[in-house]
């Protein structure tokens, strides 16, 4: 069975930042992607331990 280490969550809205958050507190690297910065700022303020830089889990947020 292959071992997931990475996901990608398009979308950084209510369901995929909470998406995001549960993967990499579970130890799951993550990549956040929107097209609406704003998005990704909400994410950030929602979760500030998960997307500030503290957690090695998160790799990007784009937009």
């Amino acid at each position: 069975m292959i071992e997931i280490t990475t996901i990608g969550v398009v979308g950084g809205g209510q369901m995929g930042s909470g998406i995001a958050q549960v993967a990499a507190v579970h130890g799951l690297d993550v990549w956040l992607h929107d097209t609406d910065a704003d998005a990704l700022t909400r994410a950030q303020n929602q979760y500030p331990l998960i997307f500030s830089g503290s957690s090695p889990n998160v790799n990007s947020l784009r937009s």
